[in-house]
């Protein structure tokens, strides 16, 4: 049985002009997902042991959904659209 391709590695052609637009899109949301998070919490790693760094990342990944869950559930439309650095 061959293996299904995934979807992100397939031409535009094959998946249909709405798929690609979803596909394209969630690429999207999670770049500016990184760069938030690279421009906060993990511009500057505590350590060069692992076990810090990934409770680090765990805590900034928990930080950044409790502000950003806030900030969407505030009346205010500006801060659904901020960043983690100017909530």
């Amino acid at each position: 049985m061959a293996l299904p391709r995934l979807l992100h590695h397939l031409p535009a052609e094959q998946l249909g002009t709405v798929a690609a637009d979803k596909t394209h899109s969630g690429h999207a949301i999670i770049e500016q997902v990184h760069a938030d998070l690279k421009a906060s919490a993990l511009a500057n790693l505590p350590s060069g042991k692992f076990t810090a760094n990934a409770a680090w990342l765990v805590l900034a990944v928990i930080a950044f959904n409790l502000t950003h869950a806030a900030a969407t559930l505030t009346a205010a439309t500006e801060l659904a659209k901020a960043t983690t650095a100017t909530v």
